[in-house]
């Protein structure tokens, strides 16, 4: 059973660093196309992407992640962590931070319920069954 959990939690953590990593070097090449806003919703949408696919813990790394690699890739000065305007960090502490939270939650609210249903079900049948 520890080891299922640990080999859950790898493949979530794995997927969160994975999708980041792949999604900040595509969004790197093209750095002065886009503007920092649209970085950081692209950004958004990955976190997103991998609550729903990896549920709370792949979420609240990807958002971790999301935030380092937007300040790091995207905020003058370039590659470091300081940021030279910090009303641009804005966005990305409102939008993507909390999302992996939130999401997470969501996920986890969507999975009790499924095995409410799926409890009810049983039940519905055990009934029927008598």
């Amino acid at each position: 059973k520890i080891v299922n959990l640990f080999t859950r939690t790898l493949y979530q953590i794995l997927l969160a660093v994975g999708a980041i990593a792949v999604s900040s070097l595509i969004l790197s090449e093209f750095r002065g196309f886009f503007s920092t806003s649209v970085v950081a919703l692209l950004y958004l949408l990955v976190v997103v992407f991998c609550t729903a696919l990896g549920g709370s813990t792949s979420g609240i790394v990807a958002s971790i992640l999301a935030f380092l690699m937007f300040n790091y890739l995207f905020l003058p000065p370039f590659s470091t962590l300081f940021v030279e305007h910090p009303q641009e960090v804005r966005l990305d502490l409102v939008l993507i931070a909390p999302v992996g939270h939130r999401g997470a939650q969501v996920v986890e609210h969507a999975d009790h319920l499924d095995v409410r249903a799926a409890v009810a079900r049983a039940l519905g049948r055990a009934e029927r069954g008598r």
